[in-house]
Protein backbone atom coordinates (compact mmCIF):
# COMPACT_ATOMS: atom_id res chain seq x y z
CA UNK A 1 0.00 0.00 0.00
CA UNK A 2 0.74 3.32 -0.31
CA UNK A 3 -0.65 5.23 2.53
CA UNK A 4 1.08 8.17 3.95
CA UNK A 5 0.71 10.39 6.93
CA UNK A 6 -3.08 12.13 6.62
CA UNK A 7 -2.70 15.81 5.69
CA UNK A 8 -4.56 18.55 7.18
CA UNK A 9 -3.16 21.73 5.57
CA UNK A 10 -6.01 24.42 4.61
CA UNK A 11 -3.88 26.92 2.29
CA UNK A 12 -4.57 27.12 -1.54
CA UNK A 13 -1.42 27.81 -3.38
CA UNK A 14 -0.35 31.27 -4.58
CA UNK A 15 1.55 30.81 -7.50
CA UNK A 16 1.01 27.98 -10.32
CA UNK A 17 3.60 26.66 -12.10
CA UNK A 18 1.17 23.46 -13.51
CA UNK A 19 -1.25 24.53 -15.34
CA UNK A 20 -4.39 22.63 -15.64
CA UNK A 21 -4.89 24.30 -19.01
CA UNK A 22 -2.05 22.67 -20.35
CA UNK A 23 -2.20 19.93 -22.66
CA UNK A 24 -1.66 16.51 -20.24
CA UNK A 25 -2.72 12.86 -19.54
CA UNK A 26 -4.09 12.36 -16.28
CA UNK A 27 -4.19 8.21 -15.16
CA UNK A 28 -5.72 7.01 -12.26
CA UNK A 29 -5.58 2.81 -10.85
CA UNK A 30 -4.71 1.74 -7.59
CA UNK A 31 -3.85 4.14 -5.04
CA UNK A 32 -2.04 7.41 -7.15
CA UNK A 33 -2.67 9.26 -9.47
CA UNK A 34 0.63 10.47 -12.42
CA UNK A 35 -0.05 13.73 -14.38
CA UNK A 36 2.00 13.80 -17.33
CA UNK A 37 2.20 17.27 -19.96
CA UNK A 38 2.43 16.47 -23.38
CA UNK A 39 6.23 16.97 -23.69
CA UNK A 40 6.69 15.18 -20.57
CA UNK A 41 9.27 17.44 -18.99
CA UNK A 42 6.57 17.84 -16.19
CA UNK A 43 5.10 15.19 -14.07
CA UNK A 44 3.67 14.92 -10.94
CA UNK A 45 2.50 11.50 -9.14
CA UNK A 46 -0.10 11.72 -6.28
CA UNK A 47 0.04 8.87 -3.83
CA UNK A 48 -1.70 8.08 -0.61
CA UNK A 49 -4.91 6.55 -1.04
CA UNK A 50 -5.01 2.67 -0.41
CA UNK A 51 -7.14 1.17 -2.98
CA UNK A 52 -8.00 1.91 -6.76
CA UNK A 53 -8.91 5.47 -7.49
CA UNK A 54 -12.25 6.45 -9.08
CA UNK A 55 -12.43 9.63 -10.25
CA UNK A 56 -10.80 12.93 -10.00
CA UNK A 57 -11.36 16.52 -10.92
CA UNK A 58 -9.36 19.50 -11.63
CA UNK A 59 -10.38 22.63 -9.04
CA UNK A 60 -11.53 25.21 -12.06
CA UNK A 61 -9.37 28.11 -10.65
CA UNK A 62 -6.50 26.83 -9.18
CA UNK A 63 -3.54 23.74 -9.73
CA UNK A 64 -5.58 21.82 -7.07
CA UNK A 65 -6.69 18.42 -7.78
CA UNK A 66 -9.49 16.50 -6.15
CA UNK A 67 -9.32 12.73 -6.31
CA UNK A 68 -11.72 9.98 -5.04
CA UNK A 69 -11.07 6.21 -3.36
CA UNK A 70 -12.20 2.79 -2.75
CA UNK A 71 -10.26 3.62 0.70
CA UNK A 72 -13.60 6.11 1.54
CA UNK A 73 -11.80 9.22 1.33
CA UNK A 74 -11.44 12.47 -0.97
CA UNK A 75 -8.26 13.77 -1.05
CA UNK A 76 -6.85 17.39 -2.41
CA UNK A 77 -3.81 17.50 -3.68
CA UNK A 78 -1.21 21.12 -4.70
CA UNK A 79 0.03 20.51 -8.24
CA UNK A 80 2.10 23.48 -8.74
CA UNK A 81 4.91 21.71 -9.08
CA UNK A 82 6.17 18.51 -10.08
CA UNK A 83 7.56 15.25 -8.66
CA UNK A 84 5.58 14.37 -5.70
CA UNK A 85 2.76 16.01 -5.30
CA UNK A 86 1.48 17.75 -1.78
CA UNK A 87 -1.69 16.18 0.10
CA UNK A 88 -3.56 19.22 1.06
CA UNK A 89 -6.28 17.76 3.15
CA UNK A 90 -8.07 14.27 3.33
CA UNK A 91 -11.39 13.94 3.75
CA UNK A 92 -12.88 11.28 5.08
CA UNK A 93 -16.19 10.27 5.08
CA UNK A 94 -17.44 7.74 7.93
CA UNK A 95 -19.89 5.27 6.77
CA UNK A 96 -21.81 2.29 7.98
CA UNK A 97 -21.06 0.63 4.53
CA UNK A 98 -17.94 -1.58 4.44
CA UNK A 99 -15.52 -0.34 1.90
CA UNK A 100 -17.45 2.75 0.57
CA UNK A 101 -16.15 3.87 -3.02
CA UNK A 102 -15.76 7.66 -3.57
CA UNK A 103 -18.39 7.51 -6.80
CA UNK A 104 -18.72 10.87 -8.29
CA UNK A 105 -17.34 14.45 -7.94
CA UNK A 106 -17.81 18.04 -9.46
CA UNK A 107 -16.48 21.21 -7.93
CA UNK A 108 -18.89 24.39 -8.47
CA UNK A 109 -17.98 27.15 -11.01
CA UNK A 110 -15.82 29.45 -8.56
CA UNK A 111 -13.66 26.46 -7.30
CA UNK A 112 -14.99 27.25 -3.95
CA UNK A 113 -17.28 23.92 -3.00
CA UNK A 114 -16.50 20.31 -4.19
CA UNK A 115 -19.59 17.93 -4.46
CA UNK A 116 -18.70 14.09 -3.69
CA UNK A 117 -20.46 10.89 -3.85
CA UNK A 118 -20.62 7.80 -2.43
CA UNK A 119 -21.76 4.48 -2.82
CA UNK A 120 -23.59 4.53 0.74
CA UNK A 121 -26.17 6.84 -0.82
CA UNK A 122 -24.88 10.08 0.35
CA UNK A 123 -23.03 13.19 -0.76
CA UNK A 124 -21.46 15.80 0.57
CA UNK A 125 -20.73 19.10 0.09
CA UNK A 126 -17.09 20.05 0.91
CA UNK A 127 -14.86 23.36 0.98
CA UNK A 128 -11.70 24.15 -1.09
CA UNK A 129 -9.50 23.74 2.41
CA UNK A 130 -11.36 20.32 2.68
CA UNK A 131 -13.37 20.93 5.43
CA UNK A 132 -17.01 19.49 5.35
CA UNK A 133 -20.17 22.21 4.80
CA UNK A 134 -22.98 19.75 4.70
CA UNK A 135 -23.95 15.84 4.22
CA UNK A 136 -27.26 15.40 1.61
CA UNK A 137 -28.67 12.13 2.39
CA UNK A 138 -31.61 11.20 0.52
CA UNK A 139 -31.15 8.52 -2.03
CA UNK A 140 -31.95 5.21 -1.83
CA UNK A 141 -28.67 3.48 -3.38
CA UNK A 142 -25.23 4.26 -4.06
CA UNK A 143 -24.85 7.59 -6.04
CA UNK A 144 -23.40 7.37 -9.47
CA UNK A 145 -23.19 10.99 -10.14
CA UNK A 146 -23.50 14.38 -8.74
CA UNK A 147 -23.34 17.65 -11.15
CA UNK A 148 -23.35 21.37 -9.88
CA UNK A 149 -25.51 23.94 -12.00
CA UNK A 150 -23.06 26.80 -13.41
CA UNK A 151 -24.70 29.26 -11.09
CA UNK A 152 -23.78 27.04 -8.24
CA UNK A 153 -26.81 27.08 -6.26
CA UNK A 154 -28.20 23.33 -7.30
CA UNK A 155 -26.71 20.31 -6.94
CA UNK A 156 -28.58 17.53 -9.15
CA UNK A 157 -27.55 13.86 -7.75
CA UNK A 158 -28.20 10.25 -9.64
CA UNK A 159 -27.81 6.58 -8.83
CA UNK A 160 -29.00 3.29 -8.27
CA UNK A 161 -32.25 4.09 -6.58
CA UNK A 162 -33.26 5.12 -9.95
CA UNK A 163 -33.63 8.64 -8.93
CA UNK A 164 -32.52 12.40 -9.65
CA UNK A 165 -32.44 14.49 -6.70
CA UNK A 166 -31.66 18.61 -6.92
CA UNK A 167 -30.62 20.13 -4.18
CA UNK A 168 -30.21 23.48 -2.21
CA UNK A 169 -26.57 23.85 -2.20
CA UNK A 170 -26.77 26.75 0.60
CA UNK A 171 -29.61 24.91 2.87
CA UNK A 172 -28.99 20.91 1.59
CA UNK A 173 -32.74 20.77 1.23
CA UNK A 174 -34.32 18.80 -1.45
CA UNK A 175 -35.56 21.23 -4.27
CA UNK A 176 -37.21 18.49 -6.18
CA UNK A 177 -37.11 14.40 -7.41
CA UNK A 178 -37.53 13.44 -10.78
CA UNK A 179 -38.83 9.85 -11.12
CA UNK A 180 -38.45 9.01 -14.74
CA UNK A 181 -35.81 6.54 -15.05
CA UNK A 182 -36.74 3.02 -14.35
CA UNK A 183 -33.20 1.54 -13.61
CA UNK A 184 -30.10 3.33 -12.07
CA UNK A 185 -29.32 6.94 -13.71
CA UNK A 186 -25.74 6.93 -14.61
CA UNK A 187 -24.67 10.83 -15.30
CA UNK A 188 -26.62 14.20 -15.33
CA UNK A 189 -25.96 17.08 -17.26
CA UNK A 190 -27.01 20.77 -16.69
CA UNK A 191 -28.51 22.50 -19.97
CA UNK A 192 -28.85 25.51 -17.80
CA UNK A 193 -29.57 26.69 -14.62
CA UNK A 194 -32.86 24.84 -14.28
CA UNK A 195 -33.10 22.38 -17.10
CA UNK A 196 -31.30 18.91 -16.87
CA UNK A 197 -30.35 15.69 -19.01
CA UNK A 198 -30.26 12.13 -17.23
CA UNK A 199 -29.39 9.20 -18.59
CA UNK A 200 -29.63 5.68 -17.18
CA UNK A 201 -29.30 2.00 -17.75
CA UNK A 202 -32.83 1.46 -19.44
CA UNK A 203 -31.20 3.24 -22.47
CA UNK A 204 -33.17 6.53 -22.06
CA UNK A 205 -32.43 9.87 -22.02
CA UNK A 206 -34.62 12.55 -20.10
CA UNK A 207 -35.00 15.94 -20.18
CA UNK A 208 -36.21 17.56 -16.81
CA UNK A 209 -36.80 21.39 -15.86
CA UNK A 210 -36.76 22.86 -12.14
CA UNK A 211 -40.86 22.78 -11.22
CA UNK A 212 -42.18 20.61 -13.73
CA UNK A 213 -43.26 16.98 -12.65
CA UNK A 214 -42.90 15.83 -16.52
CA UNK A 215 -40.17 15.13 -18.52
CA UNK A 216 -39.67 17.47 -21.48
CA UNK A 217 -38.12 15.19 -23.72
CA UNK A 218 -37.55 11.42 -23.96
CA UNK A 219 -34.61 10.25 -26.12
CA UNK A 220 -34.08 6.40 -26.84
CA UNK A 221 -32.47 4.67 -29.52
CA UNK A 222 -29.42 3.56 -27.72
CA UNK A 223 -29.42 -0.46 -27.79
CA UNK A 224 -27.62 -0.77 -24.72
CA UNK A 225 -26.47 1.52 -21.16
CA UNK A 226 -25.79 5.57 -21.54
CA UNK A 227 -23.22 6.59 -19.82
CA UNK A 228 -22.41 10.09 -20.66
CA UNK A 229 -23.61 12.93 -22.12
CA UNK A 230 -23.03 16.85 -22.79
CA UNK A 231 -25.24 19.34 -22.48
CA UNK A 232 -25.28 22.47 -24.86
CA UNK A 233 -26.19 25.90 -23.71
CA UNK A 234 -27.85 27.35 -26.74
CA UNK A 235 -30.34 24.52 -27.31
CA UNK A 236 -32.45 22.63 -25.69
CA UNK A 237 -32.82 19.88 -28.04
CA UNK A 238 -28.78 19.40 -28.96
CA UNK A 239 -27.68 17.09 -26.42
CA UNK A 240 -24.60 14.26 -27.19
CA UNK A 241 -25.11 11.14 -25.52
CA UNK A 242 -22.23 8.39 -25.81
CA UNK A 243 -21.30 4.63 -24.54
CA UNK A 244 -17.88 3.64 -23.42
CA UNK A 245 -17.29 0.36 -22.84
CA UNK A 246 -13.76 0.46 -21.41
CA UNK A 247 -13.29 2.57 -18.56
CA UNK A 248 -12.49 1.27 -15.35
CA UNK A 249 -15.03 3.83 -13.59
CA UNK A 250 -18.28 2.61 -16.24
CA UNK A 251 -17.19 -0.61 -14.93
CA UNK A 252 -17.52 0.04 -11.51
CA UNK A 253 -21.11 2.04 -12.13
CA UNK A 254 -22.19 -1.31 -14.29
CA UNK A 255 -21.38 -3.53 -11.28
CA UNK A 256 -23.55 -0.79 -8.75
CA UNK A 257 -26.20 -1.22 -10.62
CA UNK A 258 -26.40 -4.44 -10.84
CA UNK A 259 -26.74 -5.09 -7.02
CA UNK A 260 -29.27 -2.47 -6.78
Amino acid sequence: ATATATATGTGVPSQTSFHHEDSMDVDVGQGGIQITLQDSSRVCVLKGHDKDVFVCAWNPVCDVLASGSGDSTTRLWDCTHSGEGNSLATLQHASSVENCDVTSMEWNHDGTLLATGFSDGKAKIWARDGSLVRCLAQHLGPLLTVKWNRKGNFIASGGCDCNVIVWEAQTGEVKQQFHFHRAPVLDIDWQNNTSLASCSTDKLIHICKLGQDRSLRTFEGHEQDVYGEVGSERNLSRFLFGRYDSQDLVSKRRQLASHS
